[in-house]
């Protein structure tokens, strides 16, 4: 009974319309690992003949296929060149590249000053140079009220450095007073040029301007000495006391860009008189050459 058992299975699983094509295959797979003696008490060891000798003849196959790679894999590998070795001196691109986000400096990052700050540096230098200047050409042309002024100007670049609270806004200041000295020194050159003093009505606008920048001087350095907590409470009072001296600083530069503007006209309307002279003389020294009057066209 087994042995009809087994045939009648051998049989249907044969015969199935609904067997996949490859499952008479798979017994192959397994036969080769196991056993290869034939069963005595099974009458059908004919029938799985077939199936045991495809298992032995694939057993070399399977060798041979990993024999054959690792023969070529070793063979790749012989048959590959080693990779140069890095030169001890040479440096490589990804060192000499700088990546967004990474520094290449050697300073150290509490000694790196920002662009900011760089710029604030060049500004007050700056107006510490033409604050100097300024007072140079006022000892030179005995400007007692004008060098007063000059020096305000350079205690107050020199002070700036030290202000903790509403930096913008003391820059901003700073910028109008760079201004104001930029146009006493343009007006103190032209009346050095001409041999004359300032004019009368300058007396009292000079006069104001420094009591400004002494006011301006006093609060910075109050506040700049006081410590954190009151600057931090005062910080809105500071601002309104800024606020009222820019609004002094605004008027004093605009008085002196009007006398400045009026001296801009006069060398201008002096240099047009003078070139419009000179080209009539020349006029009627071609005539005299003999050129006649098309000369003068």
């Amino acid at each position: 009974m087994p042995v009809t058992r087994h045939v009648r299975r051998e049989g249907r699983t044969s015969y199935n319309p609904l067997a996949l094509p490859s499952l008479p295959s798979i017994p192959s797979f397994f036969s080769f690992s196991s056993s290869n003696k034939p069963d005595p008490q099974s009458s059908s060891a004919a029938s799985i003949a077939p199936s045991t000798a495809s298992s032995t003849t694939l057993t070399p196959s399977f060798s041979s296929f990993f024999s054959s790679s690792s023969t070529t894999t070793l063979n790749n590998h012989a048959s590959s060149p080693p990779p140069p070795l890095p030169h001890p001196f040479s440096t490589s691109s990804s060192t000499t590249t700088t990546e967004a986000g990474h520094s290449t400096s050697t300073t150290p990052f509490f000694l790196r000053r920002s662009k900011t700050a760089r710029r604030v540096d060049d500004f007050i230098q700056r107006g510490l140079d033409s604050s100097r200047l300024l007072q140079d050409i006022c000892e030179s042309m005995d400007l007692e009220a004008v060098q007063i002024v000059a020096s305000s100007c350079v205690l107050l670049f020199d002070t700036v450095q030290t202000v903790r609270t509403n930096r913008t806004q003391t820059r901003m200041l700073l910028e109008r007073v760079h201004q104001i000295v930029r146009a006493l020194i343009n007006l103190c050159g032209d009346a050095r040029s001409r041999s004359v003093g300032l004019a009368p009505g300058m007396a009292m606008a000079i006069e104001r301007l420094t009591e400004t920048l002494a006011g301006l001087h006093t609060l910075l350095q109050t506040h700049a000495s006081a410590p954190l907590f009151s600057r931090i409470l005062k910080s809105a009072e500071m601002k309104d006391e800024l606020a009222q001296c820019d609004d002094e600083l605004g008027a004093a530069l605009a008085l002196f860009e009007v006398k400045t503007d009026l001296l801009t006209h006069v060398a201008l309307g002096s240099a047009v008189k003078r070139a419009k002279e000179r080209h009539e003389e020349l006029v009627r020294a071609l005539r005299a050459k003999g050129f006649g009057a098309g000369a003068g066209g």
